[in-house]
């Protein structure tokens, strides 16, 4: 029995692959046959824990692109073998961690390690088995999968390390949102921290990074079938070494080994408006403030301890309740605040109208529409919270003109309301009560001329001049009632 489990770590070093019988521990490795990459036990600066990884094989800095044991690290007495029924496994005294868990007809399998940082599990017939690409760690390496296909039941996504030197498995997941417009997400927990701004499109748009961060060097393919999605990339150069990695902040990295050390090409998110909701719901982010966020008009803080600790998830609230469905005389009526060269909110609906002040009407009449904006020709209104709205600079002609549906009492139309109905029903009640005045005067001079045998010019001319009196009245009540809207 003890000669079954002597450590053969000096004849392994020189392979690419473990079979029955070879036994790596702590100082041993696997070295792909072009020496990319190695398999071996990793031990974090300051820890006493190991953890079997593939490395990069010339690279010190960050080399780690794989774990098996994230959740079960061990100690320095473990090994990693093929055990007695077949599968990959981790040993630690009497414990055995299962890296594989497969129901096999007889042992006789390896496992080698690819040039491509893949470590492939096959039978004897050199069918796949197992693979270590269909279980992603942090880094995602060309040939590598992000996606799903549910016809099999696999996920591919990627989980961050909880810190620099702890590869346990962290809070951020990168994945491939399942819905219709297969956006690349990032979540922190169940929530949303990152979202691509498009859907698939091309190369330079799903990562959202500028074409010059490739280099030419990224060759993307898509697939989308009806239970099939996924994205994956080859390099065009095999002397080039670039992965994307998830930190342990949740952001997104895109790095080149250069000059012996990791350049950063791109990364996502950039800046803090990048994250998804980062200023909470009806609020204005901007990279260019400080600090970043602010509510929008009409709003308020809804948490105001929060935020001004800089926590500004709870985002803002309206200060008054829009008063659409509730008009009436004397009611003042919702206004509209322009928010111009913005990056519209997220999640917007598309209204066939015909022009701007169509795109308004039907933004006005909807009590649940929060906004609008008409843009070359496309009418587009939201409903509800208001998500990911940013502020941009100047410079930025990116930009487009947001219109933010408000209260009365916040967009400056109450009391310019107000005062036009109080000056219409003024205008109005003083010219009834001078035309009705004057009608009396009239019939009393009509009857008192009549007696006296006088004609009837001054009771034209009088009656000409209160009639025009009124209508002047009327009109420039009108007026202003149309330049309210």
């Amino acid at each position: 029995m003890f000669s079954r489990h002597i450590l053969k770590y000096p004849e392994a070093a020189a392979m690419d692959t473990i079979t029955p019988g070879i036994h790596l521990n702590i100082s041993a490795t696997i070295v792909s046959a072009g020496e990319m990459f190695e398999l071996g036990f990793y031990q974090p600066a300051n820890s006493m824990s190991y953890y079997v990884a593939i490395m990069y094989k010339n690279i010190l800095e960050d080399r780690v692109v794989w774990i098996a044991n994230r959740d079960y690290p061990v100690t320095a007495s473990a090994f990693f073998c093929i055990g007695n029924d077949g599968n990959l496994a981790i040993r630690q005294g009497r414990i055995i961690y299962m890296v594989t868990d497969l129901q096999l007809t007889n042992a006789n399998v390896s496992a080698t390690l690819l040039d491509s940082g893949n470590l492939v599990f096959r039978d004897e017939n050199s069918s796949i088995l197992w693979q270590s690409f269909d279980f992603p760690s942090h880094t995602f390496l060309p040939g590598m999968k992000l996606g799903y296909d549910r016809r099999i039941g696999k996920t591919w996504s990627y989980v961050s390390w909880r810190s620099s030197n702890d590869p346990s498995p962290g809070n951020f997941t990168l994945q491939l949102d399942p819905g219709p417009e297969k956006r690349i997400v990032i979540l922190n927990g169940d929530e949303i921290y990152w979202r691509s701004t498009r859907p698939w499109g091309d190369d330079s748009n799903f990562f959202e990074f500028p074409p010059e961060s490739r280099m030419n060097m990224y060759n993307f393919t898509f697939v989308s079938e009806s239970d099939t999605a996924y994205l994956t990339y080859t390099l065009y150069r095999n002397d080039t070494i670039s992965r994307f990695t998830l930190d342990a902040t949740g952001q997104l990295r895109q790095v080149l080994w250069f000059e012996n050390e990791w350049s950063l090409l791109n990364s996502q998110p950039r800046q803090p408006c990048d994250v998804y909701a980062y200023c909470g719901a009806n609020s204005s982010c901007s990279n260019a403030l400080s600090p970043f966020c602010s509510c929008l008009p009409g709003s308020e803080p809804s948490s105001a301890e929060l935020w001004s600790n800089g926590d500004f998830k709870d985002g803002c609230s309206r200060k008054n309740d829009l008063q659409c469905g509730m008009e009436g005389l004397g009611t003042a009526e919702d206004g509209f605040h322009e928010l111009s060269n913005v990056k519209l909110p997220e999640n917007q609906l598309t209204v066939e109208v015909q022009s701007t002040g169509e795109c308004r009407s039907a933004c006005w009449s909807n009590c649940s529409c929060s906004g609008f904006s008409y843009t070359d020709g496309n009418c587009s209104t939201w409903s509800g919270d208001l998500i990911n709205l940013q502020q941009l600079p100047a410079d930025d002609i990116s930009g487009t003109n947001f219109y933010l549906k408000l209260a009365a009492s916040d967009s400056g139309t109450n009391k310019s309301t107000s005062n036009i109905r109080r000056a219409i029903i003024l205008s109005v009640t003083v010219s009834m009560t001078i035309f009705g005045s004057a009608l009396l005067i009239w019939q009393v001079k009509k009857k008192r001329d009549k007696r006296k045998g006088e004609g009837e010019g001054f009771h034209l001319s009088f009656l000409f001049l209160v009639s025009y009196n009124v209508l002047c009245t009327h009109w420039y009540a009108a007026q202003l009632y149309k330049k309210q809207g």
